[in-house]
């Protein structure tokens, strides 16, 4: 296989197994290789993630862990606001990328943005943000910027639909470089698609919820506790009372108790 650094990219869908997914074929591979040709090869014949984290490195002694993580971070951003591999990009106005602390201990992982999230390019700033706002104080006592906040996909589907496994595909290498930049402790998945995806399983909603997962780093293992979306709550207000105490167990995790 070419080991030319153009192949980057590729290489990183190809690792996170979205290549091995049956939404892609043969075909699927040589025009995702023809689109890193043309839009990630610099002068250098280096690719975007590669010439960042090049820089980043010759620069090390003059940033502290958490700059180098932030530094990091914008790399893929800035690949993100021009990537096409998928036909979301058709529509969005803005990439939603991610929030808060880059050495945040605590990750909130949702599907994908909404309306208001592509109007601003902020994760959950809508109705279901206010919500989550809320839990994190009440329950977490502070504001969500001390914590990471982000979705799998990185742009809207239209109709605020579910996105699909092409769309889940060709951003979860990106969401896995953020858990391997970021290397929180803990992860909360904010829905069912979230959860499903990251733990890999089928189960629903009502069996994964409250309950502790574990996600694999390089060289550890972190704690994954599975809620209900803000938007499901907001729906079924009724279930507010269960998603507080799921929201006290984390504040719990965090404070070193069982």
């Amino acid at each position: 296989m070419k080991t030319n650094k153009r192949y980057t990219v590729l290489l990183n869908h190809a690792e996170s197994g979205c290549i091995n997914d049956p939404v892609f074929d043969s075909d699927s591979i040589t025009e995702v290789q023809n689109y890193i040709n043309k839009s990630f090869e610099h002068s250098d014949g280096s690719d975007g993630y590669e010439l960042v984290d090049n820089i980043a490195e010759k620069s090390i002694k003059f940033w502290d862990e958490k700059e180098m993580k932030s530094l990091r971070l914008d790399s893929i951003r800035s690949v993100i606001d021009r990537c096409k591999f998928c036909g979301l990009h058709k529509y969005r106005q803005n990439t939603v990328f991610g929030s808060g602390n880059p050495d945040a201990e605590l990750m909130f992982i949702g599907e994908a943005p909404g309306y208001f999230e592509d109007k601003k390019g902020i994760p959950f700033v809508g109705s279901s943000g206010k919500l989550l706002d809320d839990a994190i104080e009440e329950c977490l006592g502070c504001e969500r910027h001390k914590f990471y906040i982000t979705n799998i996909v990185k742009c809207r589907p239209l109709d605020n639909r579910n996105p699909n496994a092409i769309e889940i595909g060709a951003c979860m290498p990106y969401l896995k470089k953020q858990i391997d930049i970021i290397r929180p402790n803990i992860i909360v998945t904010l829905g069912k698609i979230a959860s499903q995806i990251l733990l890999d399983t089928g189960k629903p909603m009502k069996e994964m919820r409250g309950k502790r997962f574990e996600y694999r780093l390089k060289d550890r293992v972190c704690t994954v506790i599975p809620v209900y979306h803000p938007s499901y709550i907001l729906r079924n207000f009724e279930t507010i009372d269960k998603w507080k105490i799921d929201f006290k167990k984390i504040s719990y995790l965090i404070k070193g108790k069982k």
